[in-house]
């Protein structure tokens, strides 16, 4: 089989880092309906019916939201697939330090200054050494 390239991985690793970051502002969006709610005029027409009919919906929204976008979970088998294709169609022995030579090469081929640093919470989450690759934002 193939090689991946170390420009495709990191296109890859880069989508999966900026989802992971869109995950994380999910929250912010709902928590400003849920101020807005709070934050009604007592004098405006209707407020305490508005803010008494929507503020238990609108905060359980953000609950919600908050519980799903904290788990990386639902994104762990891409990653593993990603970074064990690496590992499984080196050109040597396949082992895990090969990952992290793959990693240096990835940014030696300035597809990177530096690994994105949710695509590190990722792969450490799905079981892969990661403490020397180089942390970026």
């Amino acid at each position: 089989m193939a090689q991946m390239t170390t420009s495709f991985y990191a296109t890859l690793a880069d989508a999966f880092h900026n989802s992971r970051v869109q995950m994380n502002e999910v929250d912010d969006y709902i928590e400003t309906a849920v101020n807005t709610v709070v934050n009604l005029t007592t004098g405006d027409e209707g407020a305490v019916d508005i803010e008494v009919a929507l503020l238990t919906p609108v905060y359980a929204a953000l609950r919600t939201t908050q519980n799903t976008v904290a788990s990386t979970t639902p994104l762990l088998p891409a990653v593993r697939a990603i970074n064990d294709y690496v590992i499984n169609h080196s050109s040597g022995t396949a082992t895990v330090d090969y990952l992290s030579d793959f990693i240096d090469s990835v940014i030696s081929n300035e597809d990177w200054d530096f690994v994105p640093a949710y695509w590190i919470e990722l792969s450490t989450d799905a079981g892969y050494a990661t403490s020397s690759w180089p942390a970026g934002s």
